[in-house]
């Protein structure tokens, strides 16, 4: 499985407009193919904006892929019509779970480069 978190601040006056935004395709973007979780969180700063955090989990780096439309993942916006549009400033990480129900040997081996 793959996590996409993408972290950015929303300015005060966009707050509202933001929330709207997210509750009306976030549900969506769950039904979408290859999606094991989707959500968008917050935090409250001094100056009555937001900093969020949106993260995806996806089954695999294909669906995911496919969700971007290119192979540009660093670059590519999350293709929710507007969402990161509203973010001051955005910081994109990607990461592969660990797979914790392999037998700890084949984990181990997963895990080594050579």
């Amino acid at each position: 499985m793959i996590v996409r978190i993408v972290r950015g601040r929303i300015a005060a006056d966009m707050v509202p407009a933001f929330h709207d935004l997210a509750r009306s395709t976030v549900p969506e973007l769950r039904t979408r193919d290859g999606v094991v979780l989707a959500n968008v969180a917050r935090q409250i700063v001094a100056d009555d904006g937001e900093d969020i955090i949106f993260a995806t989990v996806w089954r695999d780096i294909a669906a995911l892929y496919e969700w971007i439309g290119g192979s540009d993942l660093l670059e590519a916006p999350a293709p929710v019509a507007g969402f990161e549009s509203y973010l001051t400033g955005r910081d994109l990480q990607y990461y592969e779970v660990i797979d914790t129900d392999a037998p700890t040997e084949q984990a181990t081996d997963a895990g080594q480069r050579g």
